[in-house]
């Protein structure tokens, strides 16, 4: 986030308060996370989520 950002809040039926950028547009995110050089695939993606879902079934 930078100064000037706008904000949204939402609060759900149990409680928990989310607080989200508002309106941004994807572009102006990048560069906000560091990518560490490394790239992952979708192959590489849909693998680690059926790694995941076999551990935890």
């Amino acid at each position: 986030m930078r100064r000037g950002d706008q904000l949204t809040w939402t609060v759900d039926e149990k409680g928990v308060v989310t607080v989200a950028l508002a309106k941004t547009d994807l572009n102006e995110l990048k560069g906000r996370i560091p990518s560490h050089g490394k790239s992952v695939s979708i192959e590489d993606m849909e693998q680690a989520i059926r790694d995941g879902a076999a551990k935890s079934g």
